[in-house]
C-alpha cells in the first residue's frame, strides 16, 4: 500500500510539474491531460524542418505515357507531413494549386512542378522533373512520322535530323490560299492535309495552307501550357519540313480560335500577362521556327488592332482614349519583337487589320513595326462593290500610313475575306459579283505606288468549307499567275 501511495504522489508531482513547465511557456494545458500530448507538444513545437518530396519516377525522357506518384517524406520525429501542391504547365506551385491526391499520368511532354508542407506548416521550396514524352519509334520515316501525328509527335532530335538539310528559302512574290478555321470543324488531320495538298498542287502557291490551329493535340484551351505548345510545334515542325521538301515556304503563326482569349480590365493587367503569358510563348515558337529553319514567323495571335479593339477587349477600348491604348499596342509590339528577334532570324511577320473610315479606328494608323521584316495586312470586302471600293480607299490610306511609320518596310496582303454573311448583312448576294470584288482588290492594292510584297487569299468564301466560287477562283488563279 505504501508503493502504492507513493507511485501516486510521483505521478501527481509529474503531471503539476509538467502543467507548471507548459504553463510558463505559453501552452494552456489542464492537469488531467495524459503526459503523451505534452510529449506530442514538445515535439511540434521543436519541428523547424520542412518535408522533402519525390518523384517516382522521376523526369526524363520515355516512349510510353508515365504515371507518376508524388512521396512527401517528414524528418524523423517531425509533425508529418500534410498536403502536396503540384502543376503540370511549367508555372511555379503555390497553395491554391492542385492538391496531390492520386497518381498523375503524364502523356505529353510536361514540366511537373511540386512542393509539400507539413503539419507543423513548414514549407519545402519547389521541386521540378521534367517528363518528355517521345514514342515515334526508331527508323520511323517523315511519312509514317506525319500519317501518325494525331496519336505521337515526333521528338526535336528527330526534326533536327531532317532540319540539317533544309535551307530558307524566300519567294519574289508570296502567293497563298488559306483554309479559314470554319473549315477545321470537321475531318481529321489527314483530311485537312489531304485538302492543303490539294490546294498546293491545283494552284500557283508558293507559300503552305498548313495552318498551326488544329495541330495535334487537339481539345487544348489557347493559350497553351509549355509542354501542349511543345507538343504542337512539334507537329506543325514535321509538316513543315514535308512542305519545305517541295518547295514551299512556311508560315508559323499561333492563331487561336476566339475560345480562351483573356479579357483586360486595365493596361497594367494587359501588360501583365504579355510578360507572364504570352512572350514565353513567343519564345517558344520562335525557337523552332529557328531550328526547323521555318521562312516566317509571326507573333501575334490575332492582328493587333484585333486583339486590342472593341470586339474583344470592350472595357479598355471604351475606357481609354486613343493615345492610351496605341501605347499599350505599341509596347506589345516592340516586346514581341525584341523577344522574337532574341531566337530567331528569319522573316519576322506582323498581321494588321483595321477598319479605318469607323470613327476611333483611326487611332491605329498611329502604331508603328519598326524592326520587323514585313507586315501583313487584312482586307474585307462588305456590302456591295460601291462599298468595297471606299471601303478599300480607307483601308489603303490607313495601311500605307503604318508603313510610312515603319521605316517603309516591306508590306502584302496576308488575308483576303471575302465573307458572304457582310453581303448578305447589306441585302445583297455575293454570288453574282464575288469575281468583280477580287478583281477590285486587285486593282486598287496595285494602284499605289508603294507595292505589296505577296498577296493572301482566303480559300473558303464564308465560315464553313464552301470555297471561292469557279468565277472568282478563275481571277486569282489568273493573278497568281502573272506574279
Amino acid at each position: 500500500m505504501n508503493n502504492g501511495k507513493k507511485i501516486l504522489v510521483l505521478v501527481f508531482v509529474s503531471v503539476v510539474a509538467s502543467s507548471y513547465l507548459y504553463a510558463m511557456s505559453g501552452v494552456s494545458v489542464s492537469a488531467d491531460m495524459p503526459v503523451s500530448i505534452f510529449d506530442s507538444a514538445s515535439k511540434a513545437k521543436e519541428d523547424k524542418k520542412a518535408p522533402r518530396t519525390i518523384a517516382l519516377p522521376k523526369g526524363g525522357t520515355y516512349t510510353a505515357a508515365q504515371t507518376v506518384k508524388l512521396k512527401c517524406r517528414d524528418n524523423t520525429g517531425g509533425s508529418g507531413c500534410g498536403k502536396t501542391y503540384y502543376t503540370t504547365d511549367g508555372t511555379a506551385p503555390t497553395a491554391s494549386s492542385t492538391v496531390y491526391s492520386s497518381p498523375i499520368t503524364i502523356s505529353l511532354t510536361t514540366v511537373l512542378k511540386f512542393f509539400s508542407v507539413d503539419k507543423a506548416g513548414n514549407q519545402e521550396s519547389p521541386r521540378t522533373e521534367t517528363y518528355k514524352i517521345s514514342s515515334e519509334g526508331a527508323g520511323s520515316s517523315l511519312d509514317d512520322i506525319i500519317a501518325n501525328l494525331e496519336s505521337r509527335r515526333p521528338s526535336w532530335n528527330t526534326l533536327n535530323s531532317y532540319a540539317s538539310a533544309l535551307s530558307l528559302s524566300y519567294p519574289a512574290f508570296r502567293k497563298g490560299l488559306t483554309l479559314l478555321p470554319g473549315y477545321f470543324s470537321r475531318g481529321t488531320l489527314s483530311q485537312y492535309m489531304n485538302m492543303w495538298s490539294t490546294i498546293e498542287s491545283s494552284h500557283s502557291v508558293n507559300i503552305t495552307s498548313a495552318f498551326f490551329g488544329v495541330m495535334p493535340p487537339t481539345g487544348y484551351t489557347w493559350p497553351y501550357s509549355s509542354s501542349v505548345l511543345d507538343e504542337k510545334l512539334r507537329a506543325f515542325s514535321a509538316i513543315a519540313v514535308k512542305k519545305k521538301q517541295k518547295g514551299l515556304a512556311v508560315v508559323l503563326v499561333n492563331q487561336p480560335s476566339d475560345t480562351g482569349l483573356p479579357l483586360f480590365s486595365s493596361v497594367s493587367e494587359f501588360q501583365s500577362w504579355v510578360t507572364n503569358t504570352h512572350l514565353p510563348m513567343v519564345k517558344q515558337e520562335a525557337q523552332a521556327a529557328e531550328r526547323m529553319k521555318i521562312e516566317y514567323y509571326g507573333p501575334f495571335p490575332k492582328e493587333v488592332e484585333v486583339f486590342l479593339g472593341s470586339g474583344y477587349q470592350p472595357t479598355l477600348w471604351n475606357n481609354l482614349a486613343c493615345a492610351d491604348i496605341l501605347d499599350a499596342a505599341q509596347w506589345w509590339v516592340n516586346q514581341a519583337r525584341d523577344t522574337a528577334k532574341k531566337y530567331y532570324t528569319g522573316k519576322l511577320i506582323a498581321h494588321s487589320y483595321g477598319n479605318y473610315d469607323f470613327g476611333k479606328q483611326t487611332c491605329w494608323q498611329g502604331i508603328s513595326y519598326t524592326g520587323y521584316d514585313e507586315i501583313l495586312f487584312t482586307i474585307v470586302p462588305t456590302c456591295s462593290l460601291t462599298d468595297t471600293a471606299s471601303y478599300l480607299d480607307a483601308q489603303l490610306d490607313g495601311y500605307l500610313t503604318i508603313v510610312a511609320n515603319s521605316s517603309n518596310i516591306p508590306w502584302s496582303i496576308g488575308e483576303v475575306w471575302v465573307k458572304e454573311t457582310y453581303f448578305k448583312a447589306c441585302g445583297n448576294s455575293l454570288a453574282p459579283i464575288e469575281a468583280d470584288i477580287y478583281s477590285m482588290v486587285f486593282v486598287k492594292v496595285h494602284s499605289r505606288t508603294s507595292q505589296p510584297i505577296g498577296m493572301g487569299i482566303d480559300y473558303n468564301s464564308s465560315d464553313d468549307a464552301t470555297s471561292i466560287g469557279s468565277a472568282a477562283m478563275s481571277i486569282v488563279d489568273s493573278y497568281f499567275n502573272s506574279h
